[in-house]
């Protein structure tokens, strides 16, 4: 994982990352848990380059969220591979 947080500028939970592979047709996957067990969801496409394979933007909304504390879980898969990292929480307002 490279970022995540909450951006003012949009107004939403943004996270990107990356895979430690090349590879084409993979899938990056959002998945977070918020306050009173609230669930959010988003999912991006991939771009590889010569060493890693790269999520695109995934955003979640204000809209789709609750104020509170949320964490949760990034997974790249793909028809090869498949990995997860953690979200540390993010602090929505």
């Amino acid at each position: 994982m490279t970022f995540a947080g909450w951006s003012t500028l949009t107004s939403a939970i943004e996270v990107g990352g990356y895979a430690a592979t090349v590879e084409t047709g993979g899938t990056c996957e959002l998945a977070l848990t918020g306050p009173s067990g609230a669930t959010a969801t988003a999912t991006a496409a991939t771009n590889a380059d010569a060493t890693t394979t790269a999520c695109e933007l995934l955003s979640v909304p204000a809209s789709s969220l609750r104020g509170g504390t949320w964490t949760g879980t990034l997974t790249y898969r793909s028809a090869r591979s498949i990995g997860t990292a953690t979200v540390s929480p993010i602090e929505v307002p």
